[in-house]
């Protein structure tokens, strides 16, 4: 008896996996080369390599769903860490006002 998958691997998936961290390999990695650069130029660069890496048309907006998903997830992580600040900004004060009364 082997170990029984209820989902099935297709090349769709590893394709999908690729594309997004190599997406988000090549912004980092422009953003490192020059921060001065405005944001909308890096990823239209790193969506010019996507294509070129993954195959695509010059017409294809396969690269730019990837982006939009890269900008998703993103925001979800710097949404994530504002929480988290706010959080703990905000247990400061309870515990100032705690200690206080």
């Amino acid at each position: 008896m082997g170990w029984q998958s209820t989902v099935k691997l297709t090349p769709h998936m590893f394709r999908h996996t690729w594309a997004t961290r190599k997406l988000s390999f090549l912004i980092e990695s422009y953003k490192g080369k020059d921060s001065s650069r405005p944001l909308r130029d890096i990823h239209l660069q790193a969506m010019d390599m996507l294509r070129s890496l993954g195959g695509w048309s010059i017409s294809s907006n396969m690269p730019a769903l990837y982006a939009k998903r890269f900008i998703h997830e993103h925001a979800n992580v710097l949404n994530l860490r504002r929480i988290e600040v706010e959080s703990e900004e905000l247990a400061q004060v309870i515990a100032e006002q705690v200690n206080e009364v």
